[in-house]
């Protein structure tokens, strides 16, 4: 991961939940904001992570790295994407607002063009309320 961060520059990493290994790196993400798409419940049902309990979603948050909650398989992990946002709102005690922090954070990291980005900032603006 640091070097697609550092040679490549990526500005998004899908399934980087294990930089919390390094707290360089984690250090480095959060400076260089960088982007980790997570999805708790593949997590789990791969063994990523042993338990919601020592996921690392949280350390990440806490350490100011940008993240983004998803669904990875539903098919095979049986969790669509409102499940997943449900259940880190649960897990970590989130308010709506906490939720539409995460929630903006996938279309401030995606590549879409300008005009997609400002309609989607603002459905999700309507939303937060």
């Amino acid at each position: 991961m640091r070097a697609c961060v550092e040679m490549l520059g990526a500005r998004r990493v899908n399934h980087g939940i294990r930089a919390v290994e390094d707290p360089a790196l984690v250090a480095e993400l959060a400076e260089r904001q960088v982007c980790l798409d997570v999805c708790p419940s593949s997590n789990l049902e791969l063994q990523v992570s042993p338990s919601l309990a020592e996921h690392p979603l949280p350390a990440l948050m806490d350490a100011g790295v940008p993240v983004t909650v998803n669904s990875d398989c539903p098919l095979f992990c049986g969790s669509t994407l409102v499940e997943e946002y449900d259940m880190v709102r649960r897990w970590l005690d989130l308010d709506a607002a906490a939720l539409a922090d995460i929630a903006e954070t996938s279309p401030r990291f995606s590549s879409c063009p300008a005009d997609r980005l400002e309609r989607a900032m603002a459905n999700l603006a309507r939303w937060r309320g």
